[in-house]
């Protein structure tokens, strides 16, 4: 299997521009619903990748209910649907083409913060099950995620059968200080085996951040990152379903990982 090599976190240093299109909304929700409390809804996304192969520019429209909660994000051209149903606890991702469509089932604290999304696919002779769990401080921010992912290979041309199985972790533990994630440190094994780990420094600016809106085009969480890819966790975290963001909007994020290719056995 491919080695996660916190991509997802990359992205937050490379983008060149986010710009987000956002209404308000006056009805503070009551008490003890189940309602992600946000001081702004984004109908919709856009953001630009400058490259030396020049610009390329993505967009998405968002939905929600009566309550105010996301339940559908439509990528741009109608290329790839998603739509959030509370009542089963499942976000179903499907193309346009018809392919690659996926299932996930999600469980949400008394606070509405996601802290479990898991699904189970099958393709060829592989079987893969993903889980991430997630874990918040009492202020309501994301401190913990562990994702892992296991899968099951039939090794149908060896005889006699056998069965490979492989299991991938990755660990990301946040720091908060004064309301602002300041250290994201991540660990990627596979197999038990150390393959990557990388830190990630914030520094602020003093322009709050209105709406807790994730204003980058990723997730700053590499276990989102793993199991949901990069389309849609900047959305999922700016509809509170991850908890908090950040109290300004951030100036300057420092990306260092490193990648070990080989074991080495005493």
């Amino acid at each position: 299997m491919r080695n996660f090599k916190l991509i997802g976190i990359a992205l937050l240093a490379i983008m060149a521009s986010v710009n987000f299109t956002a209404c308000s909304n006056d009805n503070e929700p009551n008490i003890g619903d189940d309602v992600p409390v946000t001081q702004k809804y984004i109908e919709y996304r856009s953001y630009t990748y400058s490259s030396d192969y020049g610009d390329r520019i993505e967009s998405a429209e968002l939905s929600y209910d009566e309550k105010n909660r996301l339940t559908s994000i439509t990528e741009e051209d109608n290329s790839r649907y998603y739509a959030i149903d509370y009542s089963s606890c499942t976000i179903t991702a499907s193309s346009f083409y018809g392919d690659n469509n996926r299932v996930y089932t999600f469980k949400l604290n008394d606070k509405s913060y996601i802290t479990e999304l898991s699904y189970k696919e099958s393709f060829n002779d592989i079987e893969k099950d993903c889980k991430a769990t997630f874990t918040y401080n009492d202020e309501g921010y994301l401190i913990k995620s562990v994702c892992e992912v296991i899968e099951k290979q039939e090794m149908i041309e060896q005889a006699p059968f056998s069965e490979q199985i492989d299991t991938y972790i990755t660990t990301t533990n946040h720091e908060w200080k004064d309301g602002n994630l300041v250290s994201s440190k991540t660990t990627e094994s596979e197999n038990g085996s150390l393959s990557s780990k990388g830190n990630i420094y914030y520094q602020y600016t003093n322009i709050p951040n209105k709406g807790n809106i994730q204003p980058c085009s990723s997730s700053f969480d590499s276990g989102l990152f793993v199991i949901v890819g990069d389309d849609i966790p900047d959305l999922l975290m700016s509809c509170s379903l991850f908890g908090k963001l950040s109290k300004y909007l951030p100036s300057i994020i420092n990306n260092t990982s490193v990648n070990f290719y080989r074991k080495i056995k005493s």
